[in-house]
Order: structure tokens, then C-alpha cells, then sequence
């Protein structure tokens, strides 16, 4: 059977900022007083979704977008802009490390940046980067993304499991 590394996906929530101490309110009230800001958050469509064998991962990425959307309504008044992007799957060396198969072609972090500054200065509250992203999160269900995604990852887990075998 194949089992989650805990620690593993500990580390990750942490590398992606996933944990916010204390509220951002106290710290960011003081930026609309001096200037114009922005501020940016990154969640996955899996925080919309959720993610089978990524549970706690998909969670804090919902916590991010749920927490995006209230300081965008709650800041803009201060003249702060919040934007959380969603960018799908994005090239990047984490998903070759994570071994998935991607059953689309990756969009290039260069149009991902591009897209989330572009939602960012619009001042939207959330943005999905790729043209192939939005469609699919109008048109499919999230019971069928998430079970797209459990596939995806059961697969991934799997040949991680059996590289891990083969190797030690």
C-alpha cells in the first residue's frame, strides 16, 4: 500500500508559505496609510477541489484562497490590492519531482507571473491562470476534478513507492 510522508508535506506547506501566524490585519493596516500596495497569495485548484493522498495540503491551499478573498474585500478600502492565483499545472521542478503526468500540457511560469501581476493590477480578488484551466474548472464538477486528481496522484505515489523499492 502507499502511505504519505507527513513530514514530507509538513515541509512543503511550509516552503509555500501555507501557515499564517497571528492575523494579517495589525500588519498590513499600516501599508494603506503610506502607499498603494499589492499583495499576492498562491493557491492550487486542489484548495477548490481537494486532493485524495494530499489532504492536509489541499486544506491549507483552501485556507489561503478563503483568506485572500476576505483581505481583498477587507483591505481594498485601505487602497491595498489582493489577488490569490491559482495556477494550475504550472512547468516547474516541483511537478517533475513529484512525478505526476500531467494529462496537459504545463503553462509556463513566464504566462502564470504574467497572468497573476495582469489580476493583480485589475485588482481581482482571485484569478485561474491558463485559458485551459478556466474552462475546466467552469465546466467540470469538483467531485470529477477531485476524483481526476486522485487518480493523478495515486499514480504518482505509486511509481514513487516502486522507485523507492527498486533503488534501496
Amino acid at each position: 500500500p502507499v502511505r504519505r510522508d507527513l513530514g514530507r508535506n509538513e515541509a512543503r506547506l511550509a516552503r509555500r508559505g501555507a501557515a499564517v501566524p497571528g492575523g494579517c490585519g495589525p500588519h498590513l493596516r499600516p501599508l494603506g496609510a503610506q502607499a498603494r500596495a499589492h499583495r499576492g497569495h498562491a493557491a492550487v485548484g486542489a484548495g477548490l477541489h481537494g486532493a485524495p493522498f494530499m489532504a492536509d495540503y489541499a486544506a491549507a491551499k483552501g485556507y489561503l484562497l478563503i483568506l485572500g478573498e476576505a483581505l481583498h474585500l477587507e483591505f481594498q478600502k485601505l487602497g491595498l490590492n489582493m489577488t490569490v492565483l491559482l495556477p494550475g499545472p504550472t512547468d516547474t521542478p516541483g511537478v517533475t519531482a513529484e512525478g505526476f503526468d500531467m494529462p496537459m500540457k504545463l503553462m509556463s511560469v513566464e504566462q502564470c507571473v504574467a497572468e497573476g501581476l495582469a489580476a493583480l493590477n485589475a485588482n481581482r480578488a482571485t484569478h485561474i491562470a491558463g485559458r485551459m484551466n478556466r474552462i475546466m474548472s467552469a465546466l467540470i464538477p469538483r467531485s470529477v476534478m477531485r476524483k481526476m486528481m486522485g487518480t493523478m496522484l495515486a499514480k504518482a505515489l505509486a511509481k514513487r513507492h516502486l522507485q523507492a523499492v527498486y533503488a534501496g
